[in-house]
């Protein structure tokens, strides 16, 4: 199993957090548009865009430098996360 450098651990955090935000910004971008608020909802799709294009931008440089990593986890957060990205 692969062990991560010290120097590439942050980017997951950093992954988690652009997709954090990213969701974030789609939730409140739907509540603008629901309320016909166009200006307000194109600026934050906008950010959303540029958030999703960190986080990929992100990914891919950290797994272009590390490789594949597979989930470490055990008991019940194993299944937990399987679940989540079977669907």
């Amino acid at each position: 199993m692969i062990q991560v450098p010290a120097q590439y651990a942050i980017y997951p955090v950093i992954d988690a957090a652009l997709n954090g935000t990213n969701a974030a910004l789609l939730l409140v971008g739907r509540s603008y548009i629901k309320r016909r608020r166009m200006a307000a909802h194109r600026a934050v799709m906008i950010a959303a865009l540029i958030a999703s294009a960190l986080f990929l931008t992100s990914y891919l440089y950290y797994h272009w430098l590390v490789g594949s990593v597979h989930f470490q986890g055990q008991g019940w957060s194993r299944p937990v996360y399987f679940t989540l990205f079977a669907g």
